[in-house]
């Protein structure tokens, strides 16, 4: 891939440009960097949730919060395997701002509540917004898996947190475990409306 001299329309510096071929998971002056500019976050071992009706982290602490870009786009993808208690409840997803600001997110959200390899429908919803969207019908079912995926504009930059919440204490032990991730990666600047190798 050749990079140009001048910096294309529609990116503030070479810095931004670099971050966006890196991110996108291009070649740079013949290496190809493994994971800059995309932040992925595994559970390995279960994430306690406890037995609260508050915004609460999914991830590991050491890996909860990613950083964010002004005037940025990004595409973000999680999916969350959910092991809860057998009180009915709902459940949500959304993201806890630090400094950042969204000016626009659209998503789709699915959630199935069924017992582990059983086969359970799916239910699918519209995120539009940064705070918590109820993904599921009250349920008492013990596990719980949600998928989101989307694209998401900052206004200004800071940390994101993803999170899960009750609308009721589901009771017993509840817990995010292995298989969940949560991952985010920029597209490039927010005003830009084409994104690739385009002619």
């Amino acid at each position: 891939m050749t990079i140009p001299a001048q910096v294309p329309s529609g990116f503030q510096d070479m810095k931004e440009l670099y971050e966006y071929l890196v991110g996108a998971g291009e070649s740079f002056a013949g290496t190809k960097p493994v994971g800059a500019g995309r932040q992925t976050s595994l559970v390995s071992t279960a994430v306690g949730l406890g037995n609260v009706t508050t915004a609460v982290p999914y991830l590991p602490s050491a890996g909860d919060t990613f950083a964010v870009k002004a005037g940025t786009r990004y595409r973000f993808k999680t999916f969350i395997n959910l092991s809860t208690g057998a009180t009915s409840h709902t459940t949500a997803w959304g993201l806890t701002l630090a400094t950042a600001t969204v000016a626009q997110i659209w998503g789709l959200g699915e959630a199935r509540s069924a017992a582990d390899a059983t086969i359970g429908a799916w239910q699918v919803r519209e995120i539009q917004a940064a705070t918590a969207t109820v993904l599921t019908a009250a349920s008492t079912a013990v596990e719980t898996h949600l998928r989101c995926e989307g694209v998401i504009d900052f206004t200004l930059g800071g940390t994101i947190q993803p999170f899960v919440q009750f609308n009721a204490d589901p009771t017993g032990t509840n817990q995010a475990l292995f298989g969940t991730f949560f991952e985010i990666w920029p597209l490039g600047p927010a005003t830009r409306l084409v994104h690739g190798n385009w002619s």
